[in-house]
């Protein structure tokens, strides 16, 4: 499963830099605007927790993720469309826990942190709004304690998420996103908010 992760991490960025590369080129060809955005965000999503005790029976839990962070985004704009790649760093807090009472295991606050690298494309529907698409390659690590009963297995570290979201031009200089998406570790689909500003 670590294996997985880590070959959906390695081809989301292989990705990442392609795009990169074509929206360099394309900003070059067209003349398109170039635009950098400073973010604060806020994220909640939940993962598949994997618990397994002594006796080898197996429970098939969940995680609930929450946490915050900052962005940095450049984007490639022409009249209605644009390219962007961004890069963030966050940290938060994660609890699970066994879901009957054959598995009593509860953890609570235990940290975390995520480097994300993304490309996503995005469509001006209108001059205040505008809707994206794109993929995150990211590293999160955390750190679930074992008991002398229980033996806990985490999702992947290194993964992948598709994901869209909406822009809401607030004022020139700042602007509000929210995204959602799934990754293959995701329990249901995480969801992001977020408050930009326009260099």
């Amino acid at each position: 499963m670590e294996r997985t992760g880590a070959v959906t991490f390695v081809v989301l960025i292989i990705l990442f830099t392609c795009a990169l590369r074509l929206t360099a080129t394309a900003a070059t060809e067209t003349g398109s605007i170039n635009r950098s955005r400073f973010s604060f965000e806020a994220m909640t999503w939940q993962e598949i927790l994997r618990i397994e005790k002594t006796d080898g029976s197996v429970d098939s839990s969940v995680a609930n993720f929450k946490g915050s962070g900052f962005a940095f985004e450049r984007q490639w704009r022409s009249d209605m469309t644009a390219w962007a790649v961004g890069a963030s760093f966050s940290v938060g807090a994660a609890s699970g826990g066994g879901t009957s009472p054959d598995f009593m295991y509860k953890q609570g606050d235990l940290s975390w942190l995520m480097f994300a690298l993304e490309p996503k494309y995005i469509w001006a529907l209108s001059e205040q709004i505008d809707l994206l698409v794109g993929a995150t390659g990211f590293y999160r690590h955390i750190e679930w304690p074992h008991s002398s009963n229980f033996r806990v297995t985490p999702a992947p570290d290194f993964n992948g998420a598709l994901f869209a979201g909406l822009d809401l031009v607030l004022s020139p200089q700042f602007v509000f996103r929210q995204t959602f998406g799934f990754s293959s570790v995701d329990a249901g689909p995480f969801w992001r908010f977020a408050i930009g500003y326009n260099l």
